[in-house]
């Protein structure tokens, strides 16, 4: 019998093979691409976990924190007495949009409008056309607003706290105190010299948000407090610069001046109390005010003295002794020529005293008696009371004036300069030049801040009073203290006489130069007028610089009358009691004119020094002296003083009878006596 037998034929088995090793590929490939997908995430995972797992860490908190600057609240600038501030801030919320996560602009505009007060139209426009992270809307918001405002919950709108800078009486004293901008950055005037105090340092706090992009208040941190600014304490009396203020105002009303300038000063230790001028400004709003009107004039601004000059010139004489202020000069009638050049005066004199010179301001006898004097030796005093120098004042802007070498001198300088031509000056110059005549022949530095205090009330820096130099000898700023106060008694000073008071002064009138083509401006003038009250016991020189004035323009016309003004406010302010009935006044300043000032008075006993058995000398007792007799009394030994305070002298180091040697130190503290 015959089986059927089942054959597979060679194709078929070769086939199957070839599907099979096709599909035993597929699956090794597959578990490869797998096995190197773990690989792959392993070593992803390795790179996040342990490798850079720092810097992933960081990544992560970057995206739920924002690092936000905390302002520091910039220093207070308080006047002498400390009653009110000049000059202060206050914390305020600052509208802000992050554009980055806006989802509707439109939506959010309207929403903001009513509280940034802007147009939706400008709130989408500064949203959109801006590469900041942070948009400020608007600032100033109260802490009541701000809150009102986050309540809406708008995830792109934050805050940020800022210190604002508000001057609480306006435009007093801005020229003098200048402006901060928005960013807490002092940009003039006392805010810029002290920025470095004032300002402060910054802060520093970590924001927290949740995926929403909301701050979660609770897991905020400082990195840094902020440290708020010193504040400064200035020579500044609010009272007298409102008065000396007043003063300029009543000038502008009547003269229309281009500008007006005044600056009071204490003789006796140089600070400042009073610095004003016209035009001035708002520093609350700076920014709408030209340039001009920003600048401090008193220490920026370059004039010529005019007559003003005189004193210099003739203390010059006086302490070179080629002159006596009896000796008598012959005017020439009021015309004289010099070097090709016809000089004239006012009104015509023929022979009088160098006193009434001065007193009558008389051109022709200052040219006189000046011509007796070296070239070198008139500029060195000229140097010596601080023009053509910086004064070192604490504030920004100074300028030097102008007074050219002897070398560059014309054959015409030696009556050109001493009548306060060819010379150029500032009007804080023209104080301390003033003040040294006032104290007794000291050229003292001015300064306007008194003291810098932290801000846990601890004193960090109290100024002292500088003496730069001694200008003259103590008997020549006496005998030219009786000839300024003539000035007023019977010269060109007259309109600026008091009342019960004697004050010493010098009227200026002076040309413009005109610094285009030279020469000097027709019609145009500059008005001055610088004193100092009262004589026995000076508390404040005055200055009063009055530019291009229409209609009257001689100083003691437009200048000494707010002079005069400023004076009789600040007498009444400090409570000085009237020295004498207006007659006695004039009587006795008349009596003692006649007397020959340059004759040395024997000082008081106690005053002189005890010379040692060893021929050193001793420190004299001061205690009961105003500052100007301390300076007097110590003028005579080669030392270095300082004074703190005012008034009479209840305090000195080294004690009475104490060796002084040469650059010793001396310290003497005054307190003014109290009114019964």
């Amino acid at each position: 019998m015959r089986r059927d037998m089942a054959f597979t034929s060679p194709g078929s088995v070769m086939a199957g093979e070839r599907l099979e090793t096709a599909s035993r590929f597929r699956t090794r490939l597959c578990l490869g691409f797998l096995l190197l997908g773990f690989v792959i995430v392993g070593l992803k995972l390795v790179s996040i976990q342990i490798l850079r797992h720092d810097s992933w860490v960081d990544f992560v908190d970057d995206q739920r924190q924002t690092a936000i600057t905390i302002y520091p609240k910039r220093g207070t600038i308080y006047d002498r007495n400390r009653r009110a501030p000049l000059a202060t801030s206050v914390v305020e919320e600052v509208l802000c949009v992050v554009p980055s996560r806006v989802t509707d602009a439109a939506k959010l505009a309207k929403t903001l409008s009513p509280y940034a007060q802007i147009a939706p139209n400008k709130i989408i426009e500064r949203i959109k056309n801006t590469n900041l992270h942070l948009v400020y809307l608007k600032r100033g918001f109260d802490v009541k607003t701000a809150d009102e405002i986050r309540d809406l919950n708008l995830v792109a709108v934050e805050f940020r706290s800022e210190s604002s800078r508000q001057y609480p009486r306006g435009t007093l004293a801005s020229n003098l105190l200048g402006f901060a901008n928005l960013e807490n950055k002092g940009l003039a005037g006392l805010e810029f010299q002290y920025d470095a105090h004032l300002a402060g340092e910054a802060g520093k706090q970590i924001i927290i948000k949740d995926s929403s992009r909301r701050e979660i208040v609770a897991l905020a941190q400082k990195v840094k407090d902020a440290r708020d600014g010193n504040h400064l304490v200035l020579t500044i009396d609010e009272v007298i610069q409102y008065i000396t203020e007043k003063a300029l105002d009543s000038v502008v009303e009547s003269s229309s001046p281009e500008s007006a300038s005044a600056v009071v000063v204490n003789p006796n230790t140089g600070e400042i109390v009073a610095m004003a001028c016209r035009p001035t400004f708002d520093p609350s709003k700076p920014s709408t005010y030209r340039d001009e009107r920003l600048r401090n004039r008193p220490i920026a601004d370059i004039f010529e003295p005019g007559s003003a000059f005189k004193p210099v010139a003739a203390a010059a004489a006086l302490d070179r002794k080629v002159i006596s202020p009896t000796d008598r000069i012959y005017c020439e009638l009021g015309r004289m020529r010099y070097h090709r050049h016809t000089f004239n005066d006012v009104h015509p004199f023929a022979e009088i005293s160098f006193a009434d010179v001065v007193a009558q301001s008389s051109n022709i006898g200052m040219i006189k008696v000046v011509s007796l004097l070296e070239p070198q030796w008139f500029y060195t005093y000229i140097k010596s009371f601080g023009f053509g120098a910086l004064t070192g004042v604490d504030l920004p802007g100074e300028s030097g004036g102008i007074v050219h070498p002897p070398s560059k001198w014309s054959g015409l300088s030696m009556g050109s300069i001493p009548i306060g031509q060819e010379i150029g000056v500032t009007a804080l110059q023209l104080a301390t030049a003033f003040s040294a005549i006032a104290n007794g022949g000291t050229l003292l530095k001015p300064y306007v801040v008194s003291e810098i205090i932290g801000p846990d009330a601890e004193t960090l820096a109290r100024a002292q009073v500088r003496p730069v130099r001694q200008v003259m000898r103590p008997e020549t700023a006496r005998a030219l203290t009786d000839m300024l106060e003539q000035v007023v008694i019977s010269g060109t000073g007259k309109a600026a006489r008091l009342k019960g008071y004697r004050c010493a002064g010098k009227t200026g009138t002076a040309q413009k130069p005109d610094l285009v083509n030279g020469g000097y401006l027709r019609g145009k003038y500059v008005a001055v007028f610088a004193g100092f009250v009262p004589v026995d016991d000076p508390v404040a020189c005055i200055i009063v610089v009055v530019d291009s004035p229409e209609g009257k323009y001689y100083g003691g016309q437009v200048a000494a009358p707010a002079f005069k003004e400023i004076a009789q406010g600040i007498l009444n302010h400090l409570e000085v009691p009237p020295s004498a009935p207006e007659e006695q006044v004039v009587a006795e300043s008349v009596k003692t004119s006649r007397k020959d000032p340059l004759v040395a008075q024997k000082a008081p006993s106690e005053a002189l020094p005890s010379p040692a058995s060893d021929g050193v000398p001793r420190m004299p007792d001061v205690r009961g002296m105003t500052m100007r007799e301390t300076m007097q009394a110590l003028s005579a030994y080669s030392v270095e003083f300082d004074f703190d305070g005012s008034g009479i002298a209840v305090k000195q180091h080294p004690a009475p009878g104490e060796k002084i040697e040469n650059g010793r130190r001396c310290q003497v503290a005054f307190k003014r006596k109290e009114s019964p």
